[in-house]
């Protein structure tokens, strides 16, 4: 039998708090990357026809209590891991497993692996056209098409030297993630700036022309297409906005509380964590505000919602020739002859953004994997640390994963069947709110050890216990709305198969593989149940 001290891998996690709480702010903040605003802000009004993104971004604000609800937690549990640790030490190991791993597979590493094929899209796709289109140079428009081809060796090979690059970020370590998350924020900035300024100086006359003369597409002939196939222009609905706010807009912001994740390498945690998760969810509302005002002052509303239809309907090579959707920062080339502001608030831009996109949203996960191979669920080698302190086989693991997914997603049809890897993300906080609800029952000496703050009560309940509600009802409500859709329509057996498929992968696979290091942990003696009761050391 495992003597005590030998219940964790080893004494101490080898993980380094250097993460100030300006540093995690900045790092949630840059973490969903926001502008992808630019696309969501089309996609939304097809499926929720009538939303006012002015109101629909206020329902941000619905996320303030899952915000406060990790700042306790990782207030009270302050280690790397964020959901996983709380849940599986609360409620139980393989639901703190279901609880993370959503998050994980579905969530950052996912995304990781998709964004590589968005930077191909309006990233070197959109350059090379728009430069083509600009000077007339068939060439180049020929160049990007090709590169926005995804499935052709060098766009793909394009996309995965990305992430390499992000995970040479995640294997650097924390300095190196937070120190790229400065730039890549101050960029996000810049190029909303040249984005507002190029919109509130065109006129719709000549955004026509500027389409007429450089894409050859007629601005009247966009808005009778879309009429075409369904459109009804100036309709407002309360009820669409609330859906688009509670799914397009919430799902804008989903990488925030990342900063959770990486809670064992922060210092004064509970303040840092206060700042960064309510802090970068003001300033996402803020960004809302002001790039919604733009567009719609600028690019206007008519035009934003006949695209929307249009993609919708499968129509964008038929009337753009396109081999993507013209989303915003393909729609910078109609707003200005001015090429420095266009790239800026365009395809340029992007490329950073995307970049800082891959990259955050992948490192929160590589501490998770971390975290599960530090309770014995993975290999021993994925928590890993060199002599500097750097977690490199998270890193090579996180770079594994979001590779694969890169290669699946732009060579096959595959990911499709996994579609619904963001309803799995709120069902993982829906446990995490359960876990919130039973905190100060179940944990009890974590509960009573905590800080002040995280003990407050109202009457006789737990504050973590009414945001752990909250929490969950909000999440539930989200998974319905975002579900609601697709198992609603024409196509609800392909969309039933979707979901099983979306459920086997995410969730089913990595329980039997974790279940297959815990039997092996145990074959060795390791009192790994205990490992559940307690917090991991720093």
């Amino acid at each position: 039998m495992a003597k005590p001290e030998e219940v964790f891998i080893r004494r101490a996690s080898g993980l380094v708090r250097v993460v100030s709480p300006s540093d995690l702010l900045v790092y949630a903040f840059m973490n969903p990357t926001i502008p992808y605003a630019y696309h969501y802000i089309i996609w939304s009004q097809a499926l929720y026809p009538g939303a006012s993104p002015y109101i629909a971004s206020l329902f941000i604000l619905t996320l303030f209590p899952i915000a406060a609800l990790y700042w306790l937690l990782s207030t009270a549990m302050p280690r790397s891991g964020g959901e996983y640790i709380y849940t599986s030490r609360i409620l139980h190991p393989m639901l703190g497993l279901l609880g993370s791993w959503g998050m994980v597979l579905g969530g950052g590493l996912m995304w990781s692996g998709c964004l590589a094929v968005w930077g191909n899209w309006w990233g070197w796709g959109s350059l090379f056209i728009m430069e083509g289109l600009r000077t007339n140079n068939p060439t180049l428009v020929n160049i990007g098409k090709y590169l926005a081809t995804v499935n052709q060796p060098i766009p793909y090979l394009i996309g995965l030297a990305t992430i390499a690059l992000a995970a040479f970020f995640w294997w650097r370590g924390t300095k190196w993630v937070m120190r790229a998350s400065w730039f890549i924020t101050i960029a996000t900035w810049v190029m909303l700036g040249a984005y507002i300024y190029i919109n509130l100086t065109a006129t719709p006359e000549a955004i026509a022309e500027r389409m007429a003369r450089l894409q050859g597409v007629d601005y009247n002939y966009v808005l009778e297409q879309a009429k075409s196939v369904g459109w009804s222009p100036g309709i407002m609905s309360i009820a669409a906005t609330m859906m688009a706010g509670m799914t397009y807009y919430n799902l804008s912001t989903l990488g925030s509380t990342y900063a959770a994740n990486i809670a064992g390498e922060v210092k004064e945690v509970q303040k840092a964590q206060l700042l960064a998760q309510f802090g970068s969810l003001a300033l996402f509302i803020v960004y809302w505000e002001l790039f919604s005002y733009a567009t719609y002052s600028g690019l206007g509303r008519n035009l934003i919602e006949a695209i929307s239809y249009i993609n919708a309907a499968g129509l964008d090579e038929k009337v753009w020739g396109l081999p993507f959707t013209p989303v915003c920062y393909y729609l910078t080339l109609f707003l200005t002859d001015n090429p420095i502001l266009m790239y800026i608030a365009g395809p340029i831009g992007f490329l950073i953004i995307n970049f800082g996109g891959i990259m955050g949203l992948g490192f929160a996960p590589t501490r998770n994997l971390f975290a599960y191979a530090f309770d014995g669920l993975l290999p021993r080698w994925v928590c890993s640390v060199d002599k500097k302190g750097r977690a490199w086989g998270a890193a090579l693991l996180g770079f594994i994963i979001a590779a694969i997914i890169h290669t699946i997603n732009s060579f096959t049809p595959w990911l499709a069947y996994i579609a619904h890897t963001i309803a799995l993300w709120f069902l993982s906080w829906v446990l995490l709110g359960i876990a919130g609800m039973l905190f100060h029952i179940r944990q009890k000496s974590v509960y009573e050890a905590s800080p002040s703050v995280v003990k407050k009560k109202i009457g006789r309940i737990p504050v973590t216990a009414i945001l752990g509600f909250v929490t969950a009802v909000i999440s539930a409500m989200v998974v319905y709305f975002v579900l609601y859709p697709a198992l609603t329509g024409a196509a609800v057996a392909l969309q039933l198969k979707y979901l099983g498929s979306t459920i086997a992968v995410v969730w089913a696979i990595p329980i039997i593989i974790c279940s297959i290091y815990m039997w092996r942990e145990k074959r060795k003696g390791v009192p790994i149940e205990l490992r559940f009761k307690e917090i991991p050391p720093d």
